[in-house]
């Protein structure tokens, strides 16, 4: 998943998001992060197959977050997000890892009293099975 959050770069995708990726990061982008990327789950529901209960079905929701260097224009705020479903896309299944991906949201992120955008959020739903109480 990192590596193919870091591949976004032009000129295959629309930003240079890519280009500082992080993992879980806690305290906010310093100017020379960005543009930049931070991917976390947030949490993990799970729940037994109801045709199968020996399959437990994990459900890892994601964030991924995106700060711009500066004001950015909500279009611009939009191809960052596009970029990311694009990335989402070469793969749904994470190498076959995964079930499926859902969509969950998309938001964009600004200081709504200047009325600019510093980011955006997309989070998603990585769903993959495990043997119930194997190790995932």
């Amino acid at each position: 998943m990192v590596a193919r959050f870091a591949s976004i770069t032009t000129p295959v995708y629309y930003t240079q998001i890519g280009a500082h990726l992080f993992e879980h990061k806690t305290v906010p982008f310093t100017d020379t992060e960005l543009p930049g990327i931070n991917i976390a789950d947030t949490d993990e529901t799970l729940e037994l197959d109801a045709e199968d209960a020996s399959i437990t079905i994990h459900t890892l929701n994601v964030r991924i977050d995106a700060a711009f260097a500066g004001a950015t224009s909500a279009t611009e705020a939009r191809k960052a997000i596009a970029d990311i479903d694009k990335a989402i896309n070469v793969d749904k299944t994470w190498g076959g890892y995964a079930r499926r991906t859902l969509p969950v949201s998309n938001t964009l992120i600004g200081d709504q009293e200047d009325l600019y955008i510093t980011g955006v959020s997309v989070n998603i739903q990585i769903e993959y099975l495990t043997s119930a109480f194997e190790e995932s």
